[in-house]
């Protein structure tokens, strides 16, 4: 389960920037014991991210009749974001049961976005429009980098079974370190991506 938001200057997000919740997420692991309390784990994930948000915008549809803009036309607003993920943790594992593990983790995380779409749907009494989906990461409406990196913190329990199998439950927390937007500047937009996870899975 992934909640996710962007942290954002842009007309899309400034008034309200509400979090986007997903169950997309496949990962593999591989786990490198160091010692007894200490794993390096890098993983290979496909994880859903982004925000829902709305805004008015006046300066944006225009009237076909009377060629004037439309004040005060409520825009809401989806992003969606999947990325291609390379986290890479160094984890601490500490002993609380005979099979019970409990470990916390810390690391950098490289991603590639290999899609995303902006959803809007305008709307004001008296008018119709119609609801637009937009490229992100590629085309003429290309606003958002692609490549991303940033921080990721997580913490969870695990229990070991005699077969040398595992399974565990941890949540986390990925702080997006750059701005991912495409064009850069004065007076441009930024783009940060904020994501918590919680997640469920097993070694074998």
């Amino acid at each position: 389960i992934n909640e996710s938001h962007i942290q954002s200057d842009s007309w899309l997000f400034d008034e309200s920037n509400s979090s986007k919740r997903s169950l997309l997420g496949l990962d593999l692991l591989f786990e490198y014991r160091l010692n007894r309390y200490l794993s390096f784990l890098p993983e290979l994930q496909l994880k859903s991210k982004g925000a829902r948000g709305k805004t008015y915008t006046s300066d944006r549809y225009y009237d076909t009749k009377t060629g004037n803009d439309i004040p005060d036309v409520l825009v809401k607003d989806t992003l969606d974001l999947t990325y291609l993920e390379l986290p890479l943790n160094l984890v601490l594992n500490i002993p609380v049961g005979k099979i019970t593990y409990l470990f916390i983790g810390t690391g950098y995380y490289l991603a590639y976005g290999v899609d995303g779409n902006l959803n809007l749907s305008p709307s004001k009494e008296g008018y119709s429009f119609e609801a637009e989906t937009q490229k992100v990461f590629s085309g003429a409406d290309k606003f958002l980098n692609p490549f991303d990196h940033g921080f990721n913190t997580m913490f969870g329990v695990r229990w070991y079974w005699t077969d040398g199998s595992s399974m565990f439950i941890r949540a986390g927390y990925e702080w997006n370190l750059n701005n991912m937007a495409a064009n850069k500047g004065a007076g441009m937009a930024t783009f940060k991506n904020n994501c918590f996870y919680l997640q469920f899975g097993g070694y074998f």
